[in-house]
């Protein structure tokens, strides 16, 4: 697989994904104002293709640090990326939820993707922002280091979101490419 072909696949995927989100909402009036967040990854012959549209995340562990591959979908992390909030900030400003992309908003999404060669060794997170609102990048690196399965990574990471408050839905993969 090359790269422009895994990222075309996950974009056909996640385009298709936010057409049955969209129809669903037009068949469920009670459902107005629905939408989703979606983090996707392909790994084949030692390349790894993403896909995301929200604020659900690619996290990349390698030699003990963790590199975030996804950038948020969020009206804070914009306000980050121009300058008007600190990172710090960030984490606790009233309208950190308040996504500016997401599946189900509009007939055709726009998705971003990424590629790069995924190298033996490295260990690969994708989640929800039910994780990342409750659980610090130094304490998924640390959590994400210290298992020896992806099974006992992605269980840990869930403890540790919904014993932090766990106010939101917590999704978590966790693979080890080794």
């Amino acid at each position: 697989m090359d790269a422009a072909a895994g990222e075309s696949c996950l974009r056909e995927a996640v385009a298709a994904a936010n057409a049955q989100v969209v129809q669903y909402g037009k068949d469920h009036p009670e459902a107005a104002g629905l939408g989703a967040t979606i983090v996707a990854a392909l790994i084949q012959a030692g390349q790894l293709a993403l896909a995301w549209v929200g604020d659900s995340r690619v996290y990349l562990l390698e030699n003990g640090v963790l590199h975030q591959l996804s950038h948020d979908h969020s009206l804070v992390a914009r306000l980050v990326e121009i300058g008007q909030l600190t990172e710090e900030e960030a984490l606790t400003h009233e309208h950190r939820n308040v996504l500016i992309r997401s599946l189900g908003s509009k007939e055709n999404v726009k998705v971003d993707t990424l590629s790069r060669p995924l190298k033996r060794g490295v260990r690969l997170l994708l989640c929800s922002d039910g994780l990342t609102s409750h659980v610090l990048d130094p304490a998924i690196a640390d959590i994400m280091s210290r298992h020896r399965t992806p099974h006992e990574a992605a269980l840990e990471l869930t403890v540790a979101a919904n014993t932090a408050g766990g106010s939101d839905n917590t999704s978590v993969v966790v693979v080890f490419h080794e």
